[in-house]
């Protein structure tokens, strides 16, 4: 799995790379003539071996700049083969504060797999190219997860009183000074199930959602239930639309309570250590932690698989890809296309990618190409593509998620396709209330997945009056305080046919 884990990053960050070099501000240098690029550019001089060689034989800031400025005859990094990546070294001529330029501008990446039951690690690349580029972006890196985030703030809602089929108001939030007007492309309006708006990742069902139950509480239970270790989650009302920054193997080490029936499972390098002689001098479990219930957990995975399905933000993974079986996920997008993400699973792996650069302001311009569903789902389809055509592997395409005993298994999961599809999150960063006196989202966010020659559905349903203002039906259900003794609501059946 390692080798076609490092063939699927490579193979794709080799044609996004076209992309991204051909964008204006990148082709033409533009992008460091900011003062935040600018300032790092003279960082980035000092970090060379080149500028430290010389300021030992101290030589002068002026013979410096101009050794900087001369073209030199050198070796660099450039996509020419995505299975030997020997043929990725270039004999070439530029100037080395170019060369800085240059390889700054390369997209990185961050990939791993693992078994969500037994924390088995399958699979680890750390990076386009180690010899190239030292940082791992899958332990060491942090970034902002965007709508990753959402399914922890669904699954909290499930746990306290809410269910897949809840409607929701799809209307302007306001939380203190914190305001969310509109979803990214600007639809607001209506009301959607909650199972829809975990699809098609719907911002302004998010923000209502951590209104109803505070962010504090909320953050409480990320912090305490959950456990990152790479990030505490800080209590402000932004959280719901994934503005924390947490690695890459903690995002997938909390994902494993939805495939594994509601265990976290800690990821493990080693599984035992023997001799020479094959005697086995040491072991290793992972350490696993129940934190929700399997029914909980089992229908998180059935909500996920909306992502998936035709509507959802990341249902290319089956008109595209062609990804058979039972696909469960989250795509993810923050401010101005800095980050793309995608989280997924079946029932026997759990695999999630990360795409972008390491300075923020390096980023696609373009939200259909800098999307999560554009840059780290096409890492996970490719990769499963590869694991499902190697039958010595186990993997099994048509494996089911186990259904709770206690469960029936005939449940209707209203994903609500004719409904306008929202953002990704946006990223406002962490801070005071004062931070959040609002918000444009304008210029974010995913669009829908559409299957191609598919017309979207028009808007049908009219608009309601905003969350504030709308008082609750008497049947309606209403949030309560996680651990109340209130029962659940319980989801329908699947309508039946009337033929």
């Amino acid at each position: 799995m390692q080798l076609y884990a490092e063939e699927a990053v490579a193979h794709h960050l080799k044609d996004l790379q076209k992309s991204f070099q051909q964008q204006s501000n990148i082709k033409s240098g533009k992008i460091w003539t900011g003062p935040i690029a600018s300032k790092d550019l003279q960082n980035f001089i000092k970090d060379t071996d080149r500028y430290r060689s010389m300021k030992e034989e101290e030589a002068t800031d002026e013979e410096i700049e101009k050794a900087f400025n001369t073209p030199v005859k050198m070796k660099a990094f450039s996509w020419r083969s995505y299975t030997n990546t020997d043929q990725n070294d270039i004999d070439t001529v530029m100037t080395p504060l170019d060369s800085i330029k240059y390889h700054r501008a390369i997209l990185q990446s961050g990939f791993m797999a693992m078994d969500p039951e037994s924390g088995e690690i399958k699979a680890w690349v750390g990076g386009p190219d180690f010899r190239y580029f030292k940082n791992d972006h899958v332990y060491k890196t942090t970034r902002q997860v965007g709508s990753t985030f959402k399914p922890f703030l669904y699954l909290f809602a499930l746990m306290n009183g809410f269910n897949p089929n809840t409607m929701l108001p799809n209307e302007p939030v306001t939380i203190g000074n914190w305001t969310l007007s509109r979803n990214s492309e600007g639809s607001v309006g209506g009301s959607i199930s909650m199972a829809g708006a975990l699809a098609k990742s719907l911002n302004l069902v998010s923000a209502y959602l951590i209104k109803q139950f505070g962010a504090k509480s909320f953050a409480n239970f990320a912090n305490d239930k959950i456990g990152f270790q790479s990030t505490k989650i800080e209590p402000y009302p932004s959280i719901a639309l994934g503005v924390s920054t947490i690695s890459l193997y903690d995002m997938l080490r909390a994902y494993t309570m939805f495939p594994a029936r509601g265990v976290i499972t800690t990821p493990i390098y080693i599984t035992r250590i023997e001799d020479r002689f094959g005697n086995i001098l040491e072991t290793y479990v992972p350490e696993k932690k129940e934190v929700i219930s399997e029914i909980d957990a089992y229908t998180m995975v059935k909500m996920m698989e909306g992502v998936t399905a035709p509507g959802g933000t990341g249902a290319r993974m089956r008109f595209r890809y062609n990804i058979p079986g039972e696909v469960a996920g989250k795509t993810g997008t923050t401010n101005d296309n800095t980050d793309g993400w995608f989280l997924g699973y079946t029932p026997q792996l759990l695999a999630g990618a990360w795409v972008g650069c390491d300075n923020n302001y390096l980023r696609f311009s373009s939200t259909a190409l800098g999307q999560g569903a554009n840059t780290g789902l096409p890492i996970f389809a490719m990769f499963m593509q590869k694991v499902y055509a190697d039958k010595t592997l186990g993997i099994d395409p048509n494996s089911k998620f186990p259904v709770p005993p206690n469960m029936h298994n005939d449940l209707y999961f209203n994903y609500e396709n004719n409904i306008q599809p929202g953002a990704e999150a946006e990223d406002v960063g962490n801070g005071g209330a004062s931070d959040y006196e609002s918000i444009d989202v304008g210029a974010y966010g995913e669009p829908v997945e559409q299957q191609p020659k598919e017309a979207p559905k028009e808007q049908k349903e009219p608009a309601k009056e905003t969350p504030k203002e709308k008082a609750p039906k008497r049947d309606e259900p209403q949030p309560q305080q996680q651990g109340s003794s209130q029962p659940k609501a319980q989801m329908p059946p699947k309508p039946k046919s009337n033929n």
